[in-house]
């Protein structure tokens, strides 16, 4: 079989690549048109909103949060819907793949049908797929810069990653082992192309901050201070099988260790650090890089790292390619120690059929229907009862709210009068309310990034509870709303 055929790349592997990989983007696309979920719930929301009303108000288009690059490249698709913004990352993911798949080739000959089972098996891969999430564009841009670089187009590369902090803020990370790859290299002259994609885009965006620097200034997570909570130092290390799956996070581990290991001892006997600087010093140094920097700014609470999985996404590339070099070093010690071919085949197959199994059925980490294509709990609570409330008996007032779920199914446009012109926090500490006003309040937005309480609106002398909604989220989380209108005052008081 092609996928156990790990002593000769065949032309009949690639052929059973490209046909997989047709019936899997087919699918993909009727996955987009077919469900409604939006999977990273408030993020993936918030960007759709800003890509598609950004054609509507353009200032949109460098608002830093949303991700210039992003929001410039997505608006033509999200402008017909969630949909069409999802279709845009599975486009993206797709080619993503493509470039891997090409990687793969030069470097791993014997394996590279592994990418198959490694890409689509990766629970959080298959989840950010299908959402409005920027970590699928900002993997793509870094394999295109790879790619590039591999094959000599060394200034094209570099202008490609000068993009990558307008599409995630990691950019700025994965751009530093970019810049010190060509240092080692003595490229000098190539440095200052590494300012293509802030100078463009600053310049595109003077007219909106009058300030040349605003790619800079304006970049929300650059601060000590945090919305969220400090962590563990290894939770991500800990939580990559949420991620990867954890076949192939087994596999990524044993690459990079092997890889780390390897890096030192050359370096200590070979001394000619250029030499070691190669296609993969850039796979490994930028996953390491991102991996300690993501670790490191969670166990500080810095840079409002919350401890989200789905970060790694943006490295799903590297990853994919650091688990190929694992499933190699695998292969080399099956064949060393075990001398019958039989064996070794069923053996590769129980790798692949794992894979298969603990990414799609057999363990927490598995992938659900439930909770990947469809609204979660949360959303449909929104969608099915909120709104409709809402729209029964307070149509006619003005919402103060925290949850962007509320203008998503609303279809409302936030950014007629401000993007935060309706924050709940810009009542307090008053809480003062005319009768055509009111507060919904929910246990997630409201209580953790705007710092409102539930119980100080309970016992404010200006609000009266009107109704309340709560529904089962995973675990033992529960998301509740409840809706505040101005209190009546007796005469007595």
């Amino acid at each position: 079989m092609a996928f156990l055929n790990f002593d000769k790349q065949t032309v009949q592997s690639d052929k059973l690549f490209y046909i997989i990989t047709a019936i899997l983007f087919v699918v993909a696309v009727i996955v987009v048109f077919f469900t409604e979920g939006t999977n990273g719930s408030g993020d993936s929301v918030s960007h759709f909103m800003i890509a598609h009303f950004a054609w509507k108000h353009p200032y949109l288009f460098f608002d830093h949060w949303g991700k210039p690059l992003f929001t410039m490249l997505s608006s033509p698709f999200a402008f017909f819907g969630m949909k069409g913004l999802k279709l845009f990352n599975v486009l993206l993911s797709f080619t993503s793949l493509m470039i891997i798949h090409t990687l793969g080739k030069r470097f791993h000959h014997t394996k590279v049908l592994w990418i198959l089972p490694i890409y689509f098996c990766a629970p959080e891969g298959v989840n950010v797929m299908f959402s409005g999430l920027t970590e699928p564009l900002f993997a793509c841009l870094f394999a295109l810069a790879v790619y590039l670089l591999v094959t000599k187009k060394q200034v094209l590369a570099i202008v490609v990653v000068s993009f990558l902090p307008l599409s995630r803020s990691e950019g700025l990370i994965i751009l530093i082992v970019f810049v010190l790859y060509f240092l080692i290299h003595k490229k000098f002259k190539l440095l200052p192309f590494f300012f293509v994609g802030q100078l463009v885009v600053s310049l595109l965006g003077y007219t909106v901050y009058h300030d040349i620097l605003w790619v800079f200034n304006k970049i929300p997570y650059a601060t000590t201070e945090t919305f969220y909570w400090d962590g563990p130092l290894f939770h991500y290390i800990y939580s990559m099988p949420h991620v990867f799956g954890i076949i192939a996070t087994v596999l990524l581990y044993i690459g990079t260790i092997k890889y780390i290991f390897s890096f030192i001892y050359r370096l200590s006997t070979e001394k000619n650090l250029p030499a070691l600087a190669d296609y993969r010093f850039i796979i490994y140094g930028s996953f390491i890089s991102f991996l300690f920097a993501h670790a490191l700014f969670h166990y500080l609470g810095i840079f409002n790292d919350m401890g989200l999985t789905r970060v790694f996404i943006a490295m799903f590339p590297a990853m994919v390619l650091i688990a190929l070099d694992g499933l190699l070093i695998f292969v080399e010690t099956l064949t060393k120690w075990i001398k019958f071919n039989r064996l070794r085949d069923v053996l590769n197959y129980m790798l692949l059929v794992g894979m298969i199994y603990f990414g799609y059925v057999g363990s927490v980490y598995a992938m659900h229907f439930k909770y990947h294509f469809t609204l979660d709990n949360g959303q449909r609570l929104y969608k099915d009862k909120v709104i409709p409330y809402l729209d029964k008996y307070h149509s006619d007032k003005e919402w103060f709210y925290s949850d962007i779920s509320i203008p998503y199914f609303k279809q409302m446009d936030i950014y007629e009068t401000g993007r935060h012109a309706h924050e709940i926090s810009r009542k307090k500490p008053t809480f003062q309310l005319t009768d055509s006003e009111i507060i919904i309040w929910d246990s997630w937005f409201s209580r953790v990034e705007e710092l409102v309480q539930k119980d100080s609106l309970l016992i404010h002398p200006n609000l009266e509870l009107d109704t309340s909604f709560s529904t089962h989220l995973k675990k033992d989380s529960y998301l509740e709303v409840l809706i505040f209108k101005k209190k009546l005052r007796n005469f007595d008081e």
